[in-house]
């Protein structure tokens, strides 16, 4: 006779053990994350949080002391400058168990999230789970496609771990050179390039299943974009699509300057910058489907674009 899900689950939390680390930094409110754990049909063998600065709300909260299957908690206290590479280094460093969960604070877990995962690690010590958006509002809708790979675009063969949603093994992490500490943004990326290009083999499983909320209001979506512009360009990470807004701005320019001395030119930029408003509305209203993202749309587009002009700027000079 077969196992029944039962005794599948059963066998597989005996025999493999994950700790689940998530780096907090003044942290109003994790509830629904903890609660999303909770939840889970396996549940991870050990939580680790590090908490830079020990201003977080999270170590009042009665649940974790009193977690229904009695894992084991721990909280590691860093200093209020620590960054993100800081803390899962030092979690990682004080996990017990090989194989490593990672999610952000700010994400809640579809129930089957660890069960998926630790499955993965059947086939790969690297393991890239999906990461969804859980959009509020209409706005929300709009900034998805700048934050997240969509489903329509998600390529198994190339899609590499965010630690919103990543398991690794303690082995390939020490290997790889675990996160870089000089690294505050985009440290997760820079690492995922360097198991990419060391040829490890990274399993996407794209049903375990992280929901991440957008940002939601201009303010903190340019700063979004400006820190992962940053990092890129910071951690020597070149991307094709940003030089491709470069070109695009600086052949505008040229024809504004240009058209200063021949005027007919005018009416081509004008032209081109009509055809590029709608562009930038025609690629990602499928996502949103709302008569509103006509006008968010080509704000969330130039506002991108001028944060990742600047960012790189900045980082290549420092």
């Amino acid at each position: 006779m077969g196992e029944s899900s039962g005794d599948v689950l059963q066998t597989m939390e005996t025999k493999m053990k994950v700790s689940l680390i998530i780096t907090i930094k003044n942290e109003a409110d994790i509830s629904s994350l903890l609660e999303s754990i909770s939840k889970q049909t396996i549940g991870p063998d050990e939580f680790v949080f590090t908490d830079a600065g020990g201003n977080s709300e999270m170590q009042s909260v009665g649940w974790l002391t009193k977690y229904k299957n009695k894992k084991t908690v721990r909280f590691i206290d860093l200093p209020a400058d620590a960054n993100r590479s800081v803390g899962r280094n030092k979690a990682i460093t004080a996990a017990k168990h090989e194989h490593i969960l990672i999610t952000d604070a700010g994400c809640t877990l579809e129930e089957h999230w660890v069960e998926r995962m630790k499955e993965g690690f059947e086939k790969a010590d690297v393991v890239a789970g999906y990461y969804a958006a859980d959009c509020k509002n209409t706005f929300e809708k709009c900034v998805a496609p700048y934050a997240l790979v969509m489903p329509d675009k998600l390529n198994v063969k190339t899609f590499l771990p965010a630690t919103r949603s990543m398991g690794i093994t303690k082995k390939v992490w020490q290997e790889i050179g675990k996160f870089d500490e000089d690294f505050r943004y985009a440290e997760d990326y820079a690492l995922a390039r360097k198991i990419h290009d060391s040829r490890i083999k990274i399993h996407v499983v794209a049903d375990a299943v992280v929901y991440w909320r957008p940002r939601g209001n201009l303010s903190s979506f340019a700063r979004m974009i400006y820190e992962h512009a940053y990092g890129d360009a910071y951690n020597k990470i070149f991307r094709p699509k940003v030089a491709f807004i470069f070109v695009r701005y600086f052949f505008f320019i040229g024809l504004m300057l240009l058209s200063l001395y021949f005027w007919p030119l005018w009416f081509f930029t004008l032209q081109l910058s009509i055809v590029y408003i709608v562009y930038s509305i025609v690629k990602n209203y499928r996502y949103v489907r709302d008569g509103r993202a006509v006008f968010i749309l080509p704000v969330l587009q130039i506002l991108s674009d001028l944060c990742v002009m600047t960012a790189t700027a900045v980082g290549l000079l420092q």
